[in-house]
């Protein structure tokens, strides 16, 4: 007799894993069941690391019939998981194993789930997440200010991702702003630092000031951000 086991690729499916699940977990094998273990894949990767990571779980054949199991090559869904290097179809005898690896790539921070469905009954839950820098910036509008006066502003650069961001100035134009800081070269994740500048407006009308900067965040390589302010008459000289 000849028992058949399918390895069937599903759509993404993201419920939080109760527990990671280690790949030496010891799992005994039954007799005359087909079993995959572990039932669980966790990988955590930062995007920078174009190879990705491999993790894997086995089928094991523990009836006494040779088993075909037949897969794919890759997860439908999300493009972040690939299974690796196993053939359409694979022939286990009694007692055989058979490795599944799987890679997971991220292109992007965040969190990633899939599944795979092995013999329809077996589940193997697939999570991730993609570690990143990811940049916040906000612009700073110094609002209307004499001319002659001076206002302080500042803009904030943040990094709400999960690796540090490195910034560095490509260009700066402060036709009527002056940068008093410096622009800080690595913002570490969860923080946001304050750049000021100081508005002193030399005429009246719209001021604008621009800080263009290069980043190691994969969804924004460069980024500009600004300073605005509008010159009006002194109090003195309105009529």
């Amino acid at each position: 007799m000849i028992t058949t086991a399918w390895i069937v690729a599903c759509a993404p499916w993201a419920p939080p894993p109760d527990r990671e699940t280690s790949l030496t977990e010891s799992v005994p094998v039954a007799p005359d069941q087909v079993l995959v273990m572990p039932d669980t894949l966790w990988f955590e990767v930062a995007v920078s690391d174009t190879n990705g990571e491999t993790r894997s779980f086995q089928v094991i054949n523990g009836t006494s019939e040779p088993t075909s199991v037949f897969g794919h090559t890759s997860v439908d869904g999300d493009v972040a998981f690939v299974v690796d290097g196993v053939a359409p179809v694979v022939d286990l005898g009694p007692g055989d194993t058979l490795e599944v690896p799987v890679r997971f790539t991220p292109t992007r921070d965040g969190a990633y789930a899939a599944f795979i469905t092995v013999s329809d009954t077996w589940v193997v839950s697939l999570t991730g997440q993609g570690d990143a820098p990811r940049l916040t910036a906000d612009a700073a509008d110094a609002g209307d200010v004499p001319v002659g006066a001076a206002a302080d502003v500042s803009i904030r650069l943040g990094n709400v991702g999960h690796e540090p961001l490195q910034l560095t100035i490509l260009d700066e134009s402060l036709d009527g702003f002056e940068r008093l800081g410096e622009v800080p070269t690595t913002v570490d994740p969860g923080l946001e630092v304050p750049v000021a500048y100081r508005f002193t407006p030399y005429r009246t009308g719209v001021f604008v000031g621009l800080l263009r900067l290069e980043t190691n965040d994969p969804d924004h390589p460069t980024f500009a951000v600004g300073v605005y302010g509008t010159g009006v008459e002194p109090a003195s000289t309105k009529r």
